[in-house]
């Protein structure tokens, strides 16, 4: 199956066609017939839209120009809002084309074109650029096409180009660059893998000395090291004795702690002892002035309850004599419109508010009241708490301890500055038994390590872009050797040389099928340099025994085959039928008699099957129709062409 196949085509204002759209079969031989209904049977089948369909299809997906340069010319009676809208499938994605003239959907002031390809679409800002794009994907280009796909009988004349044109046709058909662009991109190859070259001797200088360096780290690294492990003796043999010294000194402090601890016991016996004497009395005393502690607090927190009742109706007093003052300041007279208020109204709001003023005043009154008598309730309980603790002071004050408790206190803090001592003494013991820092050894250690690694990068580095000097040199050598054969007495001869065996090949099966073996197209190449070196040169004989053995001097009939079989060998050696699914044939049998038409027809209906593409063959002869798939009419009337199958 071909890389890219038809669909279906759109038509407006193209040619004779006002507005037409055509679906297309998959594959076959399909015969385009003409009906001119507006010629009154002068002109039956000639001027019904026959051509114009083929040159809509290959213009829009391939370039191929037709019978116009200009695509304003196809558009029906120079009105513009041409448009054609091609659909096609490209390696099983979808593909759509849109060209037009003066098409509101494109510009609608000039020519344009756009493809949608896989859902991506391609509009760049020049026509040529698009197309461009689009010939990429193809990868079949218009001079090429015009000999592979879309075959007109008049312009079919592979004598009349240049030289430099029949060679990069077959060169196209092949799928390479023209032998020129070899030569170009030879050129730019050099030039680059010089670059490369230069370029990678300065990074292998730039790698030595990186290496250089990393040799003078590594060094600097091991020396830091050895001074870091000279370092951490001294600090262990200082840190034996520090530790020697904590432990004692931690013993002592432990010792003093004990003795310490011993008399503090001995001491608060003493204390328990001489207390336990008033040790009832002082209970009832206790239990007493934790009562009237309770009460005071609980009259205290009543009080507390009773000022903010006593503050919410101080601002409830505010604002009811606020209200009253601002009824009381109101206007007499609207200040609006200057009629008087409502007098009835206004004096009820006065009233209201005049009440509201009195109950928040009374509430405020009962307030204070209940404030006041739990103020003497709180006084009250604090002077029967206040005598309790005094008798309970009065009764512990009779106890002899005050002496004992100051010794006791002394003995705790002197304690606790020892536990202080006690903790950094331990601290010192587990800081000295720990032995220094080796961070500093651990630090220059990992730093070898890492420098050892970043020396064998440097030198595998170094190694590599040494290799790769070798490796550029090489193909420097290389390239410029490529560069002398892409000369036009290099590689392109070579190129025909090796393609002549093949192309001779394929011809011969054509002409054979084409004409009988009556025609036969042989190509050659050709040394035409003073120097004696080859020139990219594409001659054609034809090797015809009634007939001229040089082509431009073929007969009209000659001519059209050794065209057409020059074409189909084209064809057939490049492989165009793998690329693109269909070829349109116009006109390209007129001058041959029935024999040769019918080789023809039955070579192209083969070709259809063998291949899975669509033939489209322009044709009047009546035997065409016998070889047909399908039949497809160009139907013209006095509203336009239309196309129908059959």
């Amino acid at each position: 199956m071909s890389d890219t196949c038809l669909k279906s085509i759109t038509l407006r204002n193209w040619a004779t066609v006002r507005e037409a759209t055509l679906v297309f079969p998959e594959k076959g031989l399909v015969v385009v017939q003409g009906l001119n209904l507006v010629s009154k049977s002068k002109l039956r089948t000639i001027g019904s839209g026959k051509t114009s369909l083929g040159e809509a299809i290959s213009r829009t997906l391939l370039g191929v120009p037709g019978r116009y340069s200009l695509l304003g010319s196809y558009s029906y009676k120079g009105q513009g809002n041409t448009l054609v809208v091609l659909n096609c499938t490209h390696k099983g994605k979808s593909l759509q084309v849109e060209t037009g003239f003066k098409a509101p959907e494109l510009n609608p002031d000039s020519e344009a074109l756009r493809f949608t390809y896989d859902g991506q679409q391609v509009w760049r800002d020049r026509l040529a650029n698009t197309r461009s794009d689009l010939a990429k994907i193809l990868t079949v280009p218009a001079d090429l096409a015009a000999w592979t796909v879309y075959l007109d009988g008049d312009s079919l004349k592979f004598s009349s180009l240049s030289q430099r044109s029949s060679v990069e046709i077959l060169m196209a058909a092949l799928a390479q660059p023209p032998w020129t662009d070899y030569l170009a991109k030879a050129n730019q190859t050099v030039n680059r893998f010089k670059n490369d070259l230069r370029t990678s001797r300065d990074s292998h200088q730039h790698l030595q000395d990186d290496l250089a360096e990393r040799n003078t780290d590594l060094e600097a690294a091991q020396a830091s090291l050895d001074e870091a492990k000279n370092v951490y003796e001294e600090e262990a043999k200082t840190y034996q004795v520090n530790l020697a010294v904590s432990k004692a000194r931690l013993k002592d402090s432990r010792s003093t702690i004990s003795v310490n601890e011993t008399k503090m016991a001995t001491i608060k016996k003493e204390i328990d002892r001489r207390i336990g004497i008033n040790a009832e009395k002082e209970h009832a005393l206790e239990i007493e002035r934790n009562s009237a502690w309770d009460k005071c607090e609980a009259a205290k927190d009543s009080r507390s309850t009773l000022k903010a009742t006593e503050s919410s109706a101080q601002t409830t007093l505010a604002r009811c004599r606020k209200d009253l003052a601002t009824l009381q300041s109101a206007p007499k007279n609207c200040p609006t419109c200057g009629k008087p208020w409502e007098e009835q109204a206004s004096q009820a709001s006065l009233s209201e508010a005049q009440a509201a003023v009195k109950t928040a005043q009374t509430a405020l009154i009962v307030a204070s009241g209940l404030t006041q008598a739990k103020g003497k309730t709180v006084n009250e309980a604090e002077a029967k708490l206040k005598e309790i603790e005094t008798n309970l002071a009065d009764l512990r004050a009779e106890a002899p301890v005050d002496e004992l408790s100051q010794e006791y206190e002394d003995l705790e803090l002197t304690n606790r500055k020892v536990y202080e001592d006690v903790a950094n003494q331990e601290c010192d013991v587990a800081r000295y038994g720990k032995g220094p820092d080796k961070s500093r050894i651990i630090e220059a250690q990992t730093s070898i390590k890492e420098r050892l690694i970043h020396l064998k990068r440097a030198q595998k580095a170094v190694d590599d872009s040494a290799a790769k000097i070798v490796e550029d040199e090489q193909a420097l050598q290389v390239a410029v050797y490529w560069q002398e054969a892409f000369g036009p007495a290099g590689i392109p001869n070579m190129i025909l040389r090796d393609t002549i065996g093949p192309l001779n090949e394929t011809s011969r099966r054509i002409s054979t099928l084409m004409t009988g073996g009556c025609i036969q197209v042989n190509y050659s190449t050709s040394r035409e340099l003073v120097s004696g070196r080859d020139k990219a040169e594409l001659n054609i004989t034809v090797d015809n025994p009634d007939g001229a053995s040089r082509v431009e001097g073929n007969s009209k009939g000659e001519a059209s085959l050794t065209n057409l079989i020059v074409a189909e060998t084209l064809a057939e050696v490049g492989g165009v039928a793998a690329r693109i699914g269909y070829r349109w044939y116009d006109e390209i049998l007129a001058n041959q008699e029935e024999g040769a038409r019918r080789s023809a027809l039955a070579y192209m209906k083969e070709i259809a099957s063998r291949y899975g593409i669509l033939i489209f063959v322009v044709s009047h002869t009546p035997e065409a129709a016998s070889y047909a798939d399908y039949i497809l009419t160009a139907v013209k009337e006095t509203t336009g062409t239309t196309y129908r199958w059959d």
